[in-house]
């Protein structure tokens, strides 16, 4: 009898140890490389060797449970950044900060259909890891007025703007927002956060960016975008301008 409990422990226990191995070893094949680029980015004159390197949990989904921004130096150094996770990260290297290095400006979209973007900005100048951070995105005050208008305010540069939006006026009728040109539900504007942020270049050789973020009404329907521009100065992000654009109705 004892035999036979021993017999049976131990084969529970090689049974637990081949299974832990079992999924330890699918975790770590799991890992892959998104992308590998050669670019200075420590100032040395030599190239750096940069991946991009991801975990897939699930392998029928592209959804990347980890993502890692993974920097070798000529000096055999290796420096890794966790950028959280996402879909389809990719790399843009400019100079932003104005100090003759290219920087790393990272972008991760949170959703399957790229709506929703996270953005990263860092330097490795001196080989030294710095997050040089993203402008913060703008807010607004806004809503819908008589005769199929909204009106906007940005609060940051106290801009106003009246939008038309007579060309929508069946689709509001019908929502029950206007009858016969009458507000019917008062409805304040949103704005989400950045929708996409892209390099724009600005003086010399240094880049900015350029924010667009999506005007929300009624629905969740976008009827118009906020843009703006922002230089890197003084370790700071430094606003240049802003802007509100009608979207253009398909």
């Amino acid at each position: 009898m004892r035999k036979e409990l021993l017999f049976a422990y131990t084969a529970f226990f090689l049974m637990s140890i081949i299974a832990i191995t079992g999924a330890y070893a699918e975790e770590e094949a799991s890992m892959i490389i998104i992308s590998k680029d050669k670019i200075d980015v420590t100032g040395d004159g030599k190239k750096e060797i940069i991946y991009v390197k991801g975990r897939q949990l699930e392998r029928k989904t592209n959804f990347l449970n980890e993502v890692y921004l993974e920097v070798q130096d000529s000096h055999q150094n290796t420096y890794s950044i966790d950028l959280g996770s996402g879909y389809k990260p990719k790399l843009i290297y400019q100079d932003f900060n104005g100090d003759g290095t290219k920087d790393i400006f990272v972008k991760i979209s949170t959703d399957k259909g790229g709506k929703v973007t996270n953005h990263f900005l860092y330097t490795l100048a001196n080989f030294t890891v710095e997050n040089l951070t993203v402008p913060q995105s703008q807010t607004i005050n806004g809503e819908y007025q008589d005769n199929y208008q909204a009106f906007i305010s940005v609060d940051e540069t106290k801009k106003t703007y009246e939008l038309d939006l007579t060309s929508q006026k069946n689709e509001f009728d019908q929502l029950g927002l206007y009858q016969n040109g009458k507000l019917m539900i008062p409805t304040e504007l949103i704005v989400s956060p950045y929708l996409k942020l892209k390099p724009v270049k600005m003086n010399g050789e240094q880049y900015g960016l350029r924010g667009i973020q999506q005007v929300r009404g009624i629905d969740d329907q976008t009827i118009a975008y906020l843009k703006s521009t922002w230089v890197y100065k003084d370790k700071s992000w430094q606003f240049v301008n802003s802007w509100v654009e009608k979207k253009k109705q398909e």
